[in-house]
């Protein structure tokens, strides 16, 4: 008896392990796909927010404009390699902790558990931001730079040379701030959506149920949280 117990505890171990890791992959490889494609909006993003003046659609192009002539079609790009390195593990651990907390909260019990899963995402909250923070601090810094940098280590090393550690985190109760409030009504909202879509196939919805009610989940929360 003692070693069927002891077998499955192994085994449960194992499958646990398992779920943890596909999580954390799939997780990666989303937040570095989205970087990818969405960095070079965040870099005229970053740019107009330094800027002086209003950020109105003509003064978005002609920075556009200004930029690619200046410094050429990489400029949009500069920054990138922090945030991939940031956007990886933190996607990484966002979805796995996610996905683990609610597990350990019994958030996958038959029924909708709102306050659990929004528990769980503040958590993953918690963790993501604690890894994309000091990746955002220096990929914003390349973003406008002037070339004051030679690249990203120098960007570092100036940064923790001249300010300290708490350069990297001086915006992370902000960032958590402005990211709790939303999380816990998205994943609520999330998973109950899933749950009215396809009430039959909970943990294997698909992917259309999961891009609808994503889409969903995040513009009603998006709307109320502003």
């Amino acid at each position: 008896m003692r070693q069927d117990v002891s077998s499955d505890g192994l085994r449960d171990s194992s499958t646990a392990t398992q779920t943890f890791m596909a999580h954390a992959v799939a997780g990666a490889a989303a937040g570095m796909a989205e970087t990818v494609v969405m960095y070079p909006i965040d870099t005229i993003k970053t740019r107009l927010q330094a800027a002086t003046g209003v950020g109105t659609a003509e003064r978005t192009l002609q920075l556009t404009r200004q930029l690619i002539h200046t410094h050429g079609v990489t400029s949009l790009y500069r920054g990138l390699t922090p945030a991939m390195l940031g956007a990886g593990p933190a996607h990484a651990l966002y979805y796995a902790v996610y996905e683990q907390t609610k597990q350990a909260l019994g958030a996958r019990q038959p029924g909708r558990r709102p306050l659990t899963v929004a528990a769980a995402g503040v958590a993953a909250t918690v963790v993501n931001d604690a890894v994309m923070v000091p990746a955002d601090v220096i990929k914003q810094r390349l973003q406008v730079s002037r070339g004051q940098y030679k690249g990203v280590l120098d960007c570092i090393t100036q940064t923790w040379r001249h300010e300290g550690l708490t350069a990297f985190y001086r915006s992370y109760p902000v960032t958590l701030f402005m990211n709790i409030p939303w999380v816990i009504l998205h994943f609520p909202l999330y998973e109950t959506s899933k749950q009215l879509m396809a009430p039959d196939r909970a943990g294997h919805e698909g992917p259309a149920v999961q891009v609808v009610a994503g889409g969903v989940a995040g513009g009603v929360a998006a709307a109320l949280v502003g």
